[in-house]
Order: C-alpha cells, then structure tokens, then sequence
C-alpha cells in the first residue's frame, strides 16, 4: 500500500499537468502556472529528494529552452493573476515589465519599432488597475462569481444524471 501512496505522491501532480496543458483550450499562462504548481510540488515533497531533483531538474531544462519572456507575458497579462504569482525582483517592476511586454509585442507584430505611444501607460494602468482599467477588479470578482456559479450548476447536473 505504501509503495502504491508514493506512486500516486509523484505521479498525480503530472498527471493533472498532463490534463491541463493538453486540453484543446490551453493558454500560455496556464502552461507557466502549471510548472510553477509542479516545482512547487516537488519542492515540498520530503519523501525521495533524489526523485525530486530529477523531475525539478527536467522542469527547469524544460523552462530554459521555452520562449521564457512569452510566457511571463501570458501571465502578466491575465487579469487574474497580472504580477501576483512572480516574485518581486528588481525586473518584475513597471519599468521592467514594460520592458518585458514590448519585446513581446515586437516579436508578435515582427517589427523592430516600438509599440504605439500609449503602450507604456497602458501597461501601467492596467497593472495599477487605474485609468482605463480603474474597475478591473469589480469584473474580475463578477466574471470568478459567474464561473462559480456555473460550476456549481453543473455539478447538479452532474449529480441529477447519477441519482437518475
């Protein structure tokens, strides 16, 4: 039974990350999310250090060779989670940021110039939520509402059609 735990321990974190980034609706934020969840898990799990290091050390390869300033972007501009899951370093700071999300913008548009002028302050306003984007959080808070909502009427359903 024991031997059956650590099975399930190591592989259900990939398993559920299988799940996620081969879904057909899988967006890049969810693919960095996703192995920030399973360094994390890994990282916690005090059960074989050795097992450990390995799957964190083929995360972190993994993460070297991806178009690293893309996903962070994904990230950053989802306003869920916009800087939240980062650590605050001396590049995670508007200017930084910016930084980030223009080269960005540049490599999706295939230009060298640099986005339109109010580009910056937008970037700014939208991770401030000031501006244009004053009321982000009040949609943010109503759109995880109607997704709770939802969930919970299909979880009726779900259980309507097994007592049925």
């Amino acid at each position: 039974m024991k031997k059956l735990f650590r099975v399930i321990l190591y592989l259900e974190p990939l398993a559920i990350t299988a799940n996620i980034t081969q879904s057909s609706f899988c967006r890049l934020d969810q693919v960095l999310l996703t192995f920030g969840f399973l360094v994390m898990q890994y990282q916690n799990l005090n059960e074989d250090a050795i097992a450990c290091d390995a799957i964190i050390n083929s995360l972190e390869l993994r993460w070297k060779k991806a178009d690293q300033e893309l996903f962070i972007g994904a990230v950053l501009v989802n306003p869920f989670y916009r800087a939240e899951p980062f650590a605050p370093t001396h590049y995670m700071n508007i200017a930084g940021i910016t930084s980030l999300l223009t080269r960005v913008w540049q490599r999706m548009n295939n230009e060298r110039n640099v986005p339109p002028g109010e580009f910056p302050a937008h970037i700014e306003d939208f991770l401030l939520g000031k501006g244009y984007y004053q009321d982000i959080r009040t949609q943010i808070t109503n759109e995880a509402l109607h997704a709770q909502q939802v969930q919970f009427l299909l979880n009726i359903g779900e259980l309507i059609l097994h007592i049925s």
